[in-house]
Parts: C-alpha cells; sequence; structure tokens
C-alpha cells in the first residue's frame, strides 16, 4: 500500500505534462460550467425579451472585436512557449497593440454604431453598447493575460484567476436577483465588474512571476 502510494506521489511529482493537462482541463471545465450556469440564470430571470437585448448587444459587438484582438492571443501562446524569456515583451507588446487599437475601435462603435441599428425593429440602446464595449474590452485583455499564463504552463493559476472571476459574477448575478433590481443594465454591469476584477488580479499575479517590459 505505501509502495502504491509513493509510486503515485512520484508519478504525479515527475509527469509535468500531466498535471498541466488536468490543470488546463479543470481550467477550461470550470469556465464554462460557470459560465453557462450563470447565463441559465440570467436568462431565466430577464425573460426572452430582456435576455435577447443582453446577448444580442454583447455578441454583436463581439464580432467587431476582431478589429483589434487580430489573433494576437493565439500568437502570443505560440511565441511564449517557444521562446519564454522574451514573454514580458511580447506580453507588453500585445497589450500596448490592443489597447491602443481599442480605443479607435470603442471610438467608432459608440459613435457610428447607432447610426446603423437606428431604423431597425430590435434596436439596441445606446446604454447597452457601451457596456458590451466594456465588457469585450475587459474581457479581450484578461484572456490576452490568461494566454501569457498558459504559455508558460501556469494552468493551474489559469483556473483559479479564470474560475474566481466567474464565480463572482454568479455570485453578483444571484445578488441582482434577489435584490429584484431585474435589469438588462445591471446584469451587465456585474458582468463587467467581475471581469475587471479578474484582470486587475491576473496583471498584479503576471507582474509578480514573470513582469511587463515594454519596448
Amino acid at each position: 500500500m505505501l509502495n502504491k502510494y509513493t509510486n503515485l506521489r512520484s508519478f504525479w511529482g515527475d509527469n509535468i505534462i500531466f498535471r498541466n493537462l488536468i490543470g488546463r482541463l479543470s481550467g477550461a471545465t470550470t469556465a464554462q460550467g460557470l459560465t453557462a450556469i450563470t447565463l441559465l440564470v440570467t436568462a431565466r430571470n430577464l425573460g426572452p425579451s430582456m435576455y435577447g437585448q443582453y446577448a444580442g448587444s454583447v455578441n454583436t459587438i463581439w464580432l467587431t472585436s476582431i478589429l483589434f484582438n487580430l489573433g494576437l492571443n493565439i500568437w502570443l501562446l505560440r511565441e511564449g512557449g517557444a521562446h519564454p524569456k522574451r514573454l514580458p515583451e511580447s506580453l507588453s507588446s500585445v497589450l500596448f497593440i490592443k489597447i491602443f487599437l481599442s480605443i479607435i475601435w470603442a471610438t467608432l462603435i459608440v459613435v457610428f454604431f447607432p447610426y446603423f441599428t437606428a431604423n431597425t425593429i430590435n434596436a439596441l440602446p445606446g446604454n447597452l453598447i457601451v457596456l458590451s464595449v466594456i465588457i469585450v474590452l475587459f474581457d479581450s485583455l484578461f484572456q490576452t493575460i490568461l494566454a501569457a499564463l498558459k504559455a508558460v504552463l501556469r494552468n493551474w493559476a489559469v483556473l483559479f484567476l479564470e474560475g474566481g472571476s466567474d464565480v463572482l459574477w454568479l455570485l453578483f448575478t444571484i445578488a441582482i436577483i434577489y435584490s429584484r433590481n431585474i435589469v438588462v443594465e445591471n446584469f451587465m454591469v456585474v458582468r463587467s465588474v467581475s471581469i475587471i476584477i479578474g484582470l486587475v488580479f491576473s496583471l498584479i499575479y503576471i507582474w509578480r512571476i514573470i513582469g511587463l517590459r515594454f519596448r
């Protein structure tokens, strides 16, 4: 019995690939599960009409985010894995590019999007568009930090950071339901707040273990 326990500890300690695979799968499963639960709770309480506005505005803005995402997270994941010593510069460059392009992107969305939907039957309110821009922008930056952590195989950190943000989102959503303040804007605000909190903690963590070097 002791030998089996010793062999199991040796296997877990030596097999880095296995440990990281378990961490990655755990993180992805946890994040998707919490997101699904939160969206189901949101849809149940908002109803078809208001949830349609919620999902429609966020998903529509997500489609336009390619203008500043540019596949940079995938590039960072590959570049960070191949050249981990250059990761601080690669991450800093991606963050700078995204923030610079997102300023232009957000301005164009806020200014011109209402004109494209002004005469449509299911026009999205301007305040939902602004909140959707905030959600998409900060979530994109959050995913960039997580991509850098995945590149250096910090999958358990990804699990806690991404899962923690999703847990906050679910708890905030439940708080809104119990407060009986059921409006679309409140659900979008708590989603953006949970993402921003996750982004802040991920920036602090990656600053301590990797750092950022701007060039």
